[in-house]
């Protein structure tokens, strides 16, 4: 049997919020500024790691699709080391875009702690009978679709 081959469609998504959603634009240019802002500075407030707590929602209709902790956690890894400009590629970056590379001085960690304060693992699995998702309902989003819900977003990175 051969699997589907399933893509993630977030900058599809966000290509079509930012053309037909005023407040997810006006939010996403705000954080621009902020970035930008912050970026030029340089203050000792700057030099500081941020460190995001993530949730990844495992959603998955066959056992294959179902992913072990570990290849969440080196998943997180990788982001970690791209994001700290650790990663072992760094050669390769195109010379166009070499003095542009920098320490985003940002580190993801799986959540250690629930929206309702009990200790976490930060990845939460979530069988569904859904073969396919449609990327511009985001009906994998919630529950009630077949898929998982979000954690509050203003604490939480949800992936």
């Amino acid at each position: 049997m051969a699997l589907l081959r399933r893509s993630c469609g977030t900058m599809e998504t966000h290509t079509q919020m930012l053309q037909t959603d005023p407040v997810y634009r006006a939010n996403r240019l705000a954080i621009e500024s902020f970035t930008a802002a912050r970026v030029s500075a340089k203050t000792a407030a700057g030099k500081k790691i941020v460190k995001i707590p993530v949730v990844v929602h495992v959603v998955y209709a066959s056992e294959v699709e179902n992913i072990s902790d570990a290849q969440v956690k080196s998943q997180i890894d990788v982001l970690n080391k791209d994001y700290r400009k650790k990663n072992a590629d760094i050669s390769k970056i195109p010379a166009p875009f070499k003095s542009l590379a920098t320490d985003a001085r940002i580190e993801f960690a799986l959540a250690t702690r629930h929206p309702n304060g009990s200790p976490t693992t930060g990845i939460t699995r979530t069988h569904t009978t859904r073969q396919q998702f449609d990327s511009h309902k985001n009906d994998i989003k919630f529950a009630a679709t077949g898929g998982h819900d979000a954690w509050p977003r203003d604490k939480y990175l949800n992936l």
